[in-house]
């Protein structure tokens, strides 16, 4: 199940339950966005050949994505448009979400999460500006 969050016109989340795609190769991130995130489902031998990924020239003002994948525990993700709540997410083990805009996290339960942003780190004071209130409710 891939369900795509919007608010107006904007991508702001793609939610895939238990990451369940069938196809050989699914990319499920739309072709603009930062992050560009593939599901593979492959039989014994196949077989990709050696490659390497030709740099880009120089990015400049790309949005920032994250990917949260949960391996285990439980996982509230607040999905938000400048400094609006306007969805949320809870996520389970197997559960994939890729963020195209603001977001808080409530940890459920002990969980193991894989985070996965685009680099490089830009230091603390660089990578991040708050918003909303803390337990805003949805819209």
């Amino acid at each position: 199940m891939i369900e795509l969050i919007r608010f107006d016109d904007k991508i702001l989340a793609i939610y895939i339950k238990t990451a369940k795609i069938d196809d050989k190769l699914s990319f499920i991130s739309p072709e603009n966005f930062p992050l560009q995130v593939g599901i593979h489902n492959k039989e014994k031998d196949d077989y990709i050949e050696a490659h390497e990924h030709i740099p880009f020239p120089i990015l400049e003002n790309m949005p920032s994505q994250e990917i949260f994948y949960l391996e285990s525990g439980a996982l509230d993700v607040g999905i938000y448009l400048g400094d609006k709540k306007v969805a949320n997410k809870v996520l389970y083990p197997g559960d994939l979400i890729i963020l195209n805009c603001g977001h808080d996290l409530k940890f459920l339960e002990k969980t193991k999460m894989i985070e996965i942003k685009q680099g490089p780190y830009r230091g603390k004071e660089n990578e991040k500006k708050y918003i909303g209130k803390k337990n805003d409710s949805c819209m």
